[in-house]
């Protein structure tokens, strides 16, 4: 794997960070590891309640999360499915669709 190389100096880059922490701009991640199918119903229930209180984020919008033009009157999450359990993808995906 190569190196990170960030688009400027430390010091810039922390300086972007914290300015836009303190502009309210922040990642919201809720992250799934294993989702067993006995749960289904409860997941489900988990994703429809973020989905009334936050709106979310997308390869296409992700940088608007961070650049200051988020639009949306909801504050944005990520939803992670982690670890690549299969689960994840019999179980979780079809919910999040």
């Amino acid at each position: 794997m190569g190196k990170l190389r960030l688009p400027g100096s430390a010091e810039e880059m922390l300086g972007a960070l914290v300015g836009g922490l303190a502009a309210g701009r922040v990642l919201r991640v809720v992250n799934f590891h294993a989702t067993p199918r006995y749960r289904t119903e409860e997941y489900r229930r988990q994703i429809e309640a973020y989905a009334r209180l936050f709106a979310p984020i997308t390869y296409q919008n992700f940088d608007s999360a961070f650049d200051g033009t988020w639009a949306d009157r909801r504050p944005g999450l990520m939803p992670v499915l982690f670890e690549g359990f299969r689960d994840n993808l019999d179980v979780m995906l079809p919910i999040l669709e």
